[in-house]
């Protein structure tokens, strides 16, 4: 008997430690669930007391929102806008920072930004909402020449990892993130954008043009990454064959085509070499002796373990490092064949619902092994739940505290910094930061000529009327009826409001007559216009001015830190480039035009 009461009472043991380790880690669970769910409810929180010290806590997914982006006024709804959260797109409209953000004298948001592109982007995300996993929205495109600008747009406003995933090669020299994502936004500059599967890799299948050709001939698009001893990452992108078989040599035409160089050690930026447009049918030399070889005067050329380089003939000339003559021993070589990407609408889904760019790596989750099979089945996956709301916790934090900093980009200088311009008869608008970020130019002493002296006047801007001024300048308009200012009165309508109205809603204060519709808007406009800058004249081509407004407010997110990517010189047409080139001369001339031009 006495075994049996031990076997009995190592048994209660047993299983009352059993109990304990259970109620342990069911306690743990507990305990990180409440400290994500009270995570959660803090990042709500804090959101909730921005919006109640600079925005609007009372709006809604339904409003329209009226943008004025670089001059043209484009309209969306709110919920359209904000469907990406955790971006900061979402930010920007999300209401939490309305107070903030610069507007125009007419009220409207105003975002020193392209039109073209961002239209680009809203009509994008109009398409998101009536798309399915089936049937997805295209990603957002417009012309070769404005692809460019376009990219950094999706980068500022926190799209550019949703709308195009990067996904990470199979290679020894470009498998880091910040690699691969250069390489994919200099593709999709030339709208070539793919998935890259690893043809050739020297290490695996020895150095020597014949593999190379065995392996990567007829195959298509090709992006060639060659990593020297010296630790330098020089490439070059084919959009066309590797044709086979020439043993006298073939030069093949393209108009895609483009070399690269990368420096680890960060002694020049990352740099992308161009055709020159003066010999695109000599972009690519296919020779059955040689590895890869790029342009006219051979300017990249892979033989055996070596690579020589001469950039600058039919390509861009390359970067103080690699100028010239140069011989480098290849330490590793990948060819990459380029395929379209796959339906990107499942990898959006899961950002549309809250989670931040679709690369966030989730955390390795705990893993229990010490009880049944089905119980640690339910605990391990409770744990991957845990882990992967952790994951989407910390994203939605880093992008809150990113906020404050774009927002800033959207927020700074006065109403009278925001400066119209007639060009020639087109209207234009931009901001005086924009025109003077290279503060010595010729260009920013014509916008500090034109800039409003403060001590001119002593006006209050009417967006800081309170109701009791509108009542004042109500009153002050002849034939108006006092019943008619009383209502606005009443309603203690402020001066952002009255420039915000349209005609119908007048008939809402009791203006039923169309003639005192008419005449009360129009007062109201005139009002508006007052306000108003004073429109700078440019008296030049319209689209040439036009492009170097554009490079320089990429310019300016790149000084302030909110795209990762020094701008490239602006894609111009052919017609336009020898004018382009004196508008640029005269407003930054010597050695300044040099960021605006091509070499």
């Amino acid at each position: 008997m006495e075994k049996l009461t031990a076997a009995n009472d190592s048994l209660k043991a047993a299983h009352d430690a059993r109990e304990r380790d259970y109620k342990a880690e069911i306690d743990e669970l507990d305990k990180e669930e409440q400290r994500l769910i009270d995570g959660l409810k803090k990042l709500d929180q804090d959101k909730l007391d921005v919006a109640e010290a600079n925005g609007d806590v009372d709006v809604a997914d339904s409003d329209l929102v009226e943008i004025n982006a670089g001059g043209k006024v484009i309209a969306a709804v709110r919920s359209t806008l904000t469907q990406y959260k955790g971006t900061r797109l979402e930010a920007l409209f999300a209401g939490r920072w309305d107070k903030k953000i610069q507007r125009d004298s007419a009220c409207k948001i105003f975002l020193d930004v392209n039109p073209v592109c961002f239209q680009a982007i809203v009509d994008f995300l109009n398409e998101v909402k009536i798309s399915t996993n089936e049937n997805p929205a295209a990603p957002p495109s417009v012309e070769a020449e404005y692809q460019n600008i376009l990219m950094h747009q999706l980068e500022l406003f926190g799209l550019a990892d949703i709308v195009f995933p990067v996904e990470l090669p199979d290679s020894y020299i470009i498998g880091k993130k910040n690699y691969a994502k250069l390489i994919h936004d200099w593709l999709r500059e030339v709208q070539s954008d793919g998935n890259l599967t690893l043809l050739y890799r020297s290490s695996r299948d020895g150095q020597s043009h014949s593999t190379f050709h065995s392996r990567c001939d007829n195959q298509g698009a090709t992006l060639t990454v060659v990593e020297t001893a010296e630790g330098h990452i020089i490439g070059g992108y084919s959009d066309v064959n590797w044709p086979s078989g020439h043993y006298s040599g073939q030069y093949v035409a393209s108009d895609k085509a483009f070399l690269f160089s990368v420096l680890p050690t960060g002694d020049f930026a990352p740099s992308k070499m161009k055709l020159t447009g003066r010999n695109n049918a000599s972009a690519i030399y296919n020779h059955a002796s040689y590895g890869p070889t790029f342009g006219g005067g051979h300017d990249l050329r892979v033989q055996d373990a070596c690579l020589y380089l001469n950039i600058g003939n039919t390509y861009q000339p390359a970067p103080s490092k690699i100028a010239g003559y140069r011989t480098f021993t290849i330490k590793e070589l990948e060819v990459f064949r380029l395929t379209p990407k796959a339906n990107f609408a499942k990898k959006l889904k899961v950002s549309r619902d809250g989670i931040g760019a679709p690369n966030n790596e989730t955390p390795s989750p705990r893993k229990v092994q010490n009880f049944s099979c089905s119980i640690n089945k339910a605990i391990n996956e409770k744990w991957a739940t845990l882990a992967e709301v952790k994951s989407e916790l910390t994203v939605l934090k880093e992008s809150f505290r990113d906020e404050e900093k774009f927002i800033k980009f959207f927020s700074s200088g006065k109403d009278k910094d925001i400066i119209p311009l007639n060009v020639c008869g087109t209207a234009m608008t931009t901001t005086r930061q924009t025109l003077q970020v290279f503060k010595d130019s010729v260009l920013a002493s014509k916008i500090l000529i034109a800039e409003p002296d403060d001590s001119s006047t002593n006006q209050k801007p009417v967006k800081e009327w309170n109701s009791e001024d509108v009542v004042a300048w109500l009153n002050s308009i002849k034939g108006l009826s006092s019943s008619i200012v009383k209502s606005f009165e009443e309603d203690e309508v402020t001066g952002q409001e009255l420039l915000a109205l349209e005609k119908e809603d007048l008939v809402e204060f009791g203006v039923t007559k169309k003639g005192t519709i008419a005449y009360l808007f129009a007062e109201i406009k005139r009002l508006a216009r007052a306000q108003g800058q004073n429109v700078v004249l440019i008296e030049h081509s319209p689209y040439c001015f036009g492009k170097i407004i554009d490079h320089l407010r990429l310019e300016s997110m790149f000084v302030k830190g909110l795209v990762d990517h020094k701008p490239e010189v602006p894609i111009v047409r052919a017609s336009e480039k020898s004018r382009f080139e004196k508008v640029v001369k005269h407003y930054f001339p010597g050695e300044s035009s040099k960021f605006l031009l091509e070499n």
